[in-house]
């Protein structure tokens, strides 16, 4: 069966509010606006930058960065 999911992060913990966690695997991952390369980049994070899961949906996860708040699109292969 294919499904277009992609791989959960495999490493993920939750915080005193019980929002799932991840972490970025390399500098300047790019946040973007919208689930696409061509989409406009609202933030640049550092890595091991703390970003709040809200929706697991394909290959792209929006996420909202927990140090600043702003919520956007990572790649899934930029997470562990």
């Amino acid at each position: 069966m294919k499904t277009d999911l992609a791989p959960s992060p495999t490493v993920k913990y939750y915080d005193a509010n019980n929002e799932t966690i991840v972490k970025t695997i390399k500098e300047d991952t790019n946040i973007r606006e919208l689930p696409s390369t061509k989409s406009k980049i609202i933030e640049k994070v550092e890595k091991n930058a703390s970003l709040i899961l809200l929706q697991n949906s394909g290959k792209w996860l929006k996420v909202r960065v927990k140090k600043s708040g702003k919520t956007g699109y990572v790649y899934y292969k930029n997470l562990y």
